[in-house]
Parts: structure tokens; sequence; C-alpha cells
């Protein structure tokens, strides 16, 4: 299982906090899978990294219980 509870990630420009993951809540079950899509710059790699570790939220709580598996294809859209 992959928990995200009320997860916030935002970082800093040189003129803004720019927010990426505000209080985002979700779960994914063993045997589930989950595809991540959206426009460019608006978080999914953030998202990945958490998932795998890689990146601590600001606020929240990450619970994994399960093997984190990263895209094997990663295709711009036409």
């Amino acid at each position: 299982m992959l928990e995200f509870e009320n997860v916030s990630k935002s970082f800093w420009t040189v003129t803004q906090r720019k927010v990426i993951l505000d209080r985002v809540s979700f779960k994914v079950e063993l045997g589930n899978s989950m595809g991540i899509l959206a426009p460019n710059g608006t978080g999914k790699t953030t998202l990945i990294n958490m998932m795998a570790s890689l990146e601590n939220p600001d606020e929240g709580v990450i619970r994994r219980k399960c093997n984190i598996s990263f895209p094997l294809c990663l295709e711009g859209s036409i």
C-alpha cells in the first residue's frame, strides 16, 4: 500500500513560493497501479520522487508498504 495523507510540497522561485502539492491525500492498495498525467511543470517528478523517498514533504505523512517501480516509458504529447 502507498498512502499520502495531507501531503504538501512547495519550492521557492526567485520571486514567490510555488505550491506543488497542497494537502493531497490518496491511497493505492496492493495489486493496483497508478498513472500520473499532467502538463509539464506541474510536479509529476516531485510526486514520484516523494513516492520513492528521494524527497520529503513539507507537511503530511507518506506511508509505503510496497515496492515502488518507476515508469518504463515517458512520452511527450503531440
